[in-house]
């Protein structure tokens, strides 16, 4: 697909994308816009658009999306998103627009959960909600990444499950 035939207020998103910063309300404002305006739909082809954003997902650590799943509104949201925040905001940001398509990770590792202090922050926070008391700082990497996984699959942690994977 070549510029000319982009819908005018994608080209518009699109050169936001590249000119300027933009903050999380900007962003979600973007989506819906795109969505609203059909801008996503011109959007549905665009490869590049598409391996930008798989590009980006991959580049802090979010592997295994299928492009199919997003709208393209979402596509350009997740883009938008990408190319306007930190890596810290990237992630929570992505794996908001990713859950409200239906994207459920399919795990991450230690690895990933190193380099990442919104992962731990997520998953702190849902320990303290199932009432777990120990010290969240002693959970190692690994146990952070399965903890995480776990949380993505079902939405909040089972106090059983957490025994299992960090025995008190």
């Amino acid at each position: 697909m070549t510029r000319s035939t982009l819908c005018p207020s994608f080209a518009a998103i699109l050169a936001l994308v590249l000119s300027a910063p933009m903050a999380h309300a900007q962003a979600d404002e973007a989506v819906e816009a795109a969505d609203s305006s059909g801008a996503g739909e011109a959007a549905a082809g665009t490869t590049a658009l598409e391996d930008a954003v798989l590009e980006e997902l991959q580049a802090i650590g979010i592997d295994g999306v299928t492009i199919d799943k997003l709208s393209s509104g979402q596509l350009a949201g997740i883009l938008l998103t990408l190319t306007a925040t930190d890596r810290q905001d990237k992630e929570e940001a992505v794996t908001t627009i990713a859950a409200d398509a239906g994207y459920q990770p399919q795990g991450i590792d230690a690895g990933t959960v190193a380099g990442s202090e919104s992962l731990r922050r997520t998953v702190e926070a849902a320990l303290v909600r199932a009432g777990w008391s120990t010290d969240v700082s002693q959970i190692t990497d690994a146990q952070v990444a399965a903890l995480y996984t776990e949380l993505s699959q079902t939405g909040d942690l089972d106090p059983r499950r957490i025994e299992d994977i960090v025995p008190q």
